[in-house]
């Protein structure tokens, strides 16, 4: 059963749990940005859904393994890394593509910050709305509810 009750909430399990569900997707999330930024100069098509996929079902796993008792505040936590993973998977080639891939640039999470801001904003949604982004939101809250549910399973 997963608890509701802030005592329950171990600092060493959030400790680790932060790790695992912020940092890990982070660090993935550029890794595997990179590697999509090159295939696509190769193949004409990207794989980034496919691994973001990746990356949420192993954080779930992952994350799952730092507590013994669940809580919804890890899974929360598990879902907003994921969601931030997503957005640096995806912006990540079209960002380089514009401005050239430097080391100095690279993990400048002001960038990513700002399109995980106006993604998240749903006046953008209303806005911009187009039969891609539809695609690309539900691919995004598909990928971070499998890793989610892992986290509690």
């Amino acid at each position: 059963m997963i608890s509701k009750k802030l005592s329950d909430i171990r600092p060493k399990d959030l400790l680790f749990v932060i790790l695992y569900a912020i940092v890990l997707p982070i660090l993935f999330g550029v890794l595997l940005g990179l590697v999509d930024y090159y295939m696509r100069s190769y193949l004409s098509f990207t794989f980034a859904s496919i691994l973001f996929w990746l990356i949420a079902i192993n954080t779930g796993k992952m994350v799952r393994r730092q507590y013994e008792n669940p809580h919804i505040i890890y899974s929360v936590i598990t879902g907003i890394g994921l969601l931030f993973a997503a957005v640096i998977i995806y912006t990540l080639p079209f960002y380089y593509a514009m401005n050239g891939v430097g080391l100095g640039n690279l993990f400048d999470l002001r960038v990513y910050w700002s399109v995980f801001i106006s993604v998240m904003n749903p006046l953008n949604w209303v806005a911009n709305f187009s039969l891609d982004f539809a695609i690309w939101l539900l691919i995004i809250v598909v990928g971070t509810y499998l890793g989610v549910k892992r986290t509690i399973h």
